[in-house]
């Protein structure tokens, strides 16, 4: 029965160590562990990577420069003193903006350059919340955050009738879409039951290690061995396949308490 690697021949390929009895050589015998351990952290690895990324809602927004549009509904906002920020929407019925290194002074500066532009309706004076309406009706909200010297800006054109009536149709529509997509809550239970299955794959694992450690025919414990590494590579495929959107907070939580219980049970045979 060959066993671990001891050396390397002359062309580079390894060369085996073999005992009569078909027992590993002294100082061999904990090779599966090390092997095991690794796997064990691979497989960890594969949930982490699966779970990382539930609570992630889109990519992040950084600061960068624009340029201030000659067009759309930017065209009846004074233009600010800044370049720094970014402009989300301008279409002729809607714009949003932040702008970004705005001072205290540079916000009551765009207060004034807007009265100066015959907005009217002023709320919010003093205030770091602000609202107008715009010679064409439209509403403007600022927002301005003096801890990160931000300033939001939002101009809206108000809908009519019809409009209105379209909007809350859509509104509805995306909401049963919503629940379509969100009605299969079984994923949790799935989920929870997949990461049960996980843990008594772990339990048995320890168990089998112990047993290898206290016995005295290892050579026939080998085809166990081959099965629980196959088992290991079903494992890595159910979390391959695991759609990392369908967990929720509960998910998460379950996977760290169970994590958690399989890392106190591995530190038994480590």
């Amino acid at each position: 029965m060959d066993w671990e690697a001891s050396g390397s021949g002359d062309n580079g390929v390894p060369q085996t160590v073999s005992t009569p009895d078909g027992k590993p050589p002294k100082g061999k015998k904990k090779w599966p562990i090390v092997l095991a351990v690794l796997v064990i952290l691979i497989i960890l690895a594969r949930i982490s990577s699966c779970v990382s990324g539930c609570g992630s809602s889109g990519p992040s927004k950084t600061a960068d420069t624009f340029t201030w549009p000659s067009s759309g509904l930017a065209t009846e906002l004074p233009k600010p003193n800044t370049n720094k920020g970014e402009i989300y929407e301008n279409s002729s019925d809607s714009f949003s903006a932040t702008l970004k290194e705005v001072s205290q002074a540079d916000y009551d500066s765009y207060i004034n350059a807007c009265k100066e532009a015959s907005y009217t309706d002023f709320s919010g004076e003093g205030t770091d919340d602000f609202e107008a309406t715009a010679p064409s009706g439209a509403k403007l909200t600022l927002s301005y955050y003096s801890s990160s010297k931000s300033l939001d800006i939002e101009l809206e054109k108000p809908q009519d009738s019809s409009e209105q009536a379209d909007a809350a149709d859509d509104t509805d529509a995306a909401a049963a879409d919503l629940q379509i997509e969100t009605a299969p809550a079984a994923s949790s239970s799935d989920f929870h039951a997949m990461m049960d299955g996980y843990e008594q794959f772990m339990n048995s694992y320890v168990e089998f290690m112990k047993k290898y450690e206290n016995s005295d025919d290892t050579a026939s414990m080998l085809a166990d061995y081959g099965s629980m590494m196959q088992q290991y590579s079903d494992w890595s495929q159910k979390f391959d396949s695991v759609d990392e959107s369908s967990l929720s907070a509960e998910d998460q939580a379950y996977y760290l308490e169970v994590q958690g219980r399989v890392l106190q049970k591995l530190s038994e045979v480590q």
